[in-house]
């Protein structure tokens, strides 16, 4: 016999098949120490020159163990090894454990039970992280498409933004409902989620619609305001004077709460010295306007001409233009000069402060004032003018006429 120390290879290969499997498995090093200690105590004795050979009775030790030749006590030593029984080794019951194998014991369960939850939180972090991830992408994504809606409106493509705020809704839709396939009631889920998304994309139709329409009205073309022209709006003609009846094919002026009416030719409306302050007449397209206001400096301030307007610029009045049918001009102190209503193609409305030659006429809502007179609710047509100073600035009034 050889003063070489065995190698643990050459040991097991004297063992039988249970005790290399056993020696394979995961084990403790106080188990493994065990193990190994039985194994060379059993190589060892193999080795001896005067060992029993196979004639030799069978001894008490062989027949506790036939797998291999590690006494029964060897094995015993083992603690999670039992007897050999039907060539399986059983795992034997483990000792009795000592107070510190049982604090080290709980220690290490407590170690594991800790490091096992952190590793679960990681996970659910990870998982939160990544979930929220994919819903950052969709809202940059949908943020994105809102932004291109918004600026096709702006820019009057109402439809190509009506299309992409839909697209915004299905796309939250579809994410809510691929996330949600895993429940139970995964298609009352979808239902419910498609009838949201179908009320609110029919409720941003419906306000883009709205929005077009607003625009539409609103974005009309801003009117000229030193130069340009009245149009007829669709409004209804305002009350006539009392007992004023007028031919339905008529034009009508309404002066302050006065009427003058015309079924052809020029109206003369207010003249002075024989100019014509405000007169009117009937065309082909409707009522025609003629005015000239001047300040009380007596310069022209603005001048219509069959409804078209030229106002002369400067920086003590203040033309407006409201609407294509409306024109009002006022002084620096607020006070109306002119206002002018296309109320219809057969109706225009005046009132304001007209300086003449013979002094201002102030036509409001009620009446007509001038040189300290009071006029108002006069119906006149087909005369030669309803309000006429010669040239000594005395006021000449058309009879009242009834049709």
């Amino acid at each position: 016999m050889t003063d070489r120390e065995p190698s643990i290879e050459e040991m097991l290969q004297t063992q039988h098949k249970e005790v290399r499997d056993i020696w394979n498995s995961e084990l403790t090093p106080r188990h493994r120490e065990q193990l190994l200690e039985g194994i060379k105590r059993d190589y060892l004795s193999k080795q001896k020159p005067d060992k029993p050979q196979d004639d030799s009775p069978i001894s008490e030790t062989s027949k506790a163990s036939p797998q291999s030749h590690l006494t029964p006590e060897d094995l015993a030593r083992i603690d999670t090894f039992g007897e050999a029984e039907g060539g399986i080794v059983q795992p034997s019951a483990a000792p009795p454990e000592t107070p510190k194998s049982k604090t080290d014991h709980s220690r290490s369960e407590t170690m594991s039970t800790f490091l096992v939850s952190i590793a679960r939180f990681r996970r659910a972090l990870r998982e939160v992280f990544g979930y929220l991830w994919q819903w950052l992408q969709l809202s940059v994504l949908v943020g994105a498409i809102i932004g291109l809606g918004a600026i096709a409106m702006t820019e009057g493509y109402y439809t190509p933004k009506e299309i992409l705020y839909l697209v915004c809704v299905g796309l939250l839709v579809a994410k809510a409902i691929h996330d949600l396939r895993q429940r139970e009631l995964r298609k009352q889920i979808a239902i419910i989620l498609i009838a949201s998304g179908a009320l609110i994309c029919g409720g941003l139709v419906g306000w883009t619609e709205s929005k077009r329409y607003h625009d539409k009205v609103v974005r009309a073309p801003a009117p000229e305001v030193l130069h340009g022209v009245l149009i007829p709006a669709n409004d209804s003609t305002p009350p006539l004077p009392e007992g004023c009846d007028i031919p339905s094919d008529s034009v009508v002026l309404f002066l302050g709460d006065s009427v003058g009416y015309s079924i052809s030719g020029e109206l003369p409306v207010i003249r002075i010295k024989g100019e014509n302050i405000i007169s009117f007449s009937r065309g082909a397209g409707g009522v025609f306007m003629n005015a000239r206001v001047y300040s009380i400096a007596n310069n022209v301030v603005a001048q219509v001409t069959d409804n078209e307007i030229f106002i002369n610029p400067g920086n003590l009045f203040h033309p407006e233009r409201p609407d294509w049918h409306t024109l009002r001009i006022k002084d620096n102190t607020g006070a109306e000069l002119l206002f002018v209503r296309y109320v219809n193609r057969r109706t225009i409305l005046i009132r304001g402060t007209f300086y003449t030659a013979c002094g201002p006429i102030l036509v409001n809502a009620k009446d007509m004032q001038f040189g300290g007179n009071s006029f108002g609710g006069m119906c006149m047509g087909e005369v030669q003018s309803m309000f006429d100073a010669d040239q000594n600035c005395v006021i000449r009034l058309a009879p009242y006429q009834k049709s």
